[in-house]
C-alpha cells in the first residue's frame, strides 16, 4: 500500500474571512457598540455568568490599585481600552512576549484554566476575552471572537448541545449553490485546498495508470470539487477511458442533505467527458472505524484508492487503529492523506496541549 501525503501549514489562519459589518479601528470605539460574543447559553444563565466575573474582574483589578490607579475608574469603555493595550501592546500589567500576539496568549492561559478547573480564572478570562473580542475586528479580535465561543462551550461542558444547534441552523440556511460558491471563494483566496487537490490527484493517476476499473473512496466534505480536474484527466488518457466508481463518505450533515445534487452534477459531467461513471454516498457513521469493505462495495477487479481530505482530524487517537485496519483491509494501491499541519496525537484528555 503507497501512502501519499500533501501537508498543508496555514500560516495566514489568523486571518478569518469577514463577516460583514463595520471594521472596528480602535479597542476604545468598539467597546461603544460592544455585543456579548457568547449568545451561546440561555440569557439568564449569561447574565448571571458575566455578572460574577465582572465582579471577580473588579477585586482582581482592586490588588494592583497602586500599580493600575485606571482601575479604580468605574466599569466602563476605558476598562476594556486600558486592558486590551496591555495586552496588545506588553502594558503596566503583564508584559507581553509575543508583541501584539495577544489572543493567542490569552486563550491559552484560559484553556490552561480549564484544563486545572480553576474557576476563578476561568471567569476573569473569558471575561477579558469577550471584552477584546470582535467578528468584525482585526486578525487579532477575530481569532479571540471564534475561540473565545469554544472555550466557554468547553468550561460550561454545553459544546455538544450548541454544536446541534449551530448545525441545524445551518442545515436550514445552506444550499447546494451558496456552499459551492462559499468554498470557490475561499479557494481563490487561499492556494492551500486547491494545491491539496493537485497533489492528491496526481497521486491517485500515477498508482491507478493503466487500470480499467477505478474506484476511488473520498472521505472528505470538501463537495466533490476535486474530482472534476481528475474526470478530465482520465478522458484525455491515451489508453481506453476506464470505468470509475466514485464512493463519497460523508461526515458532516449538511454536506449530507447536498449530495443528491452533486450527485446529478457529477454524473452530467462525466457524460460530457465521455468517462464511464458510477456514483455512490455513504454516510450516517458515527465513526470511520465502522466502514467495511462490503459497505464500500469495493470489487476484487477494482483498483482502489483512499483519499482522505481534511478527515483524519476528526478521528480520535483511540480510533486510529481500527480506521488504518479498515484502509488496509480495503487492499487500496495509494492512500493519499492532506491535512493542515498540526499535532494530532494527543488524546482528548489532554486538552491543553490538543489546543
Amino acid at each position: 500500500m503507497k501512502l501519499s501525503s500533501a501537508k498543508i501549514s496555514k500560516e495566514s489562519k489568523g486571518a478569518s474571512p469577514s463577516h460583514g459589518g463595520h471594521h472596528k479601528n480602535s479597542f476604545h470605539s468598539k467597546r461603544q457598540s460592544h455585543h456579548s460574543i457568547l449568545p451561546l447559553q440561555p440569557v439568564d444563565q449569561l447574565e448571571q455568568w458575566s455578572s460574577v466575573a465582572v465582579d471577580m474582574y473588579n477585586n482582581s483589578s482592586s490588588n494592583n490599585n497602586d500599580n493600575n490607579h485606571h482601575h479604580h475608574q468605574p466599569q466602563t469603555s476605558h476598562i476594556s481600552t486600558s486592558r486590551s493595550s496591555d495586552y496588545s501592546a506588553g502594558g503596566d500589567g503583564e508584559p507581553s512576549a509575543t508583541g501584539n500576539k495577544w489572543a493567542s496568549r490569552l486563550l491559552n492561559e484560559c484553556a490552561r484554566a480549564i484544563s486545572d478547573k480553576d474557576s476563578s480564572k476561568i471567569h476573569h478570562l473569558l471575561w477579558m476575552l469577550n471584552e477584546l473580542a470582535s467578528p468584525y475586528g482585526d486578525c487579532e479580535q477575530k481569532l479571540a471572537s471564534y475561540f473565545l465561543q469554544a472555550l466557554f462551550c468547553k468550561a460550561t461542558e454545553s459544546g455538544q448541545r450548541c454544536f446541534k444547534t449551530l448545525t441545524l441552523v445551518a442545515e436550514k440556511s445552506h444550499c447546494f449553490d451558496s456552499s459551492r460558491k462559499l468554498i470557490l471563494k475561499f479557494q481563490e483566496v487561499s492556494p492551500w485546498t486547491t494545491f491539496g487537490h493537485v497533489a492528491a490527484n496526481g497521486a491517485i493517476l500515477e498508482a491507478l495508470d493503466g487500470e480499467p476499473k477505478l474506484h476511488i473512496i473520498d472521505i472528505s466534505n470538501t463537495l466533490c470539487t476535486q474530482w472534476p480536474t481528475l474526470l478530465e484527466a482520465l478522458a484525455t488518457r491515451n489508453d481506453d477511458t476506464p470505468h470509475l466508481k466514485l464512493t463519497v463518505v460523508v461526515t458532516a450533515n449538511i454536506v449530507r442533505s447536498m449530495m443528491k445534487e452533486i450527485s446529478q452534477r457529477m454524473e452530467k459531467f462525466a457524460r460530457l467527458m465521455g468517462v464511464p461513471f458510477e456514483f455512490n454516498v455513504i454516510s450516517g457513521l458515527i465513526h470511520l472505524g465502522q466502514l467495511t469493505k462490503e459497505a464500500l462495495g469495493v470489487v476484487e477487479d477494482e483498483a482502489v484508492a483512499v483519499n482522505c481530505m481534511g478527515a483524519l482530524r476528526g478521528v480520535s487517537v483511540e480510533e486510529r487503529t481500527a480506521v488504518i485496519g479498515m484502509f488496509r483491509s480495503l487492499g487500496p494501491k495509494v492512500v493519499t492523506v492532506v491535512e493542515e499541519e498540526a499535532d494530532f496525537s494527543s488524546t482528548r484528555y489532554d486538552f491543553v496541549k490538543c489546543f
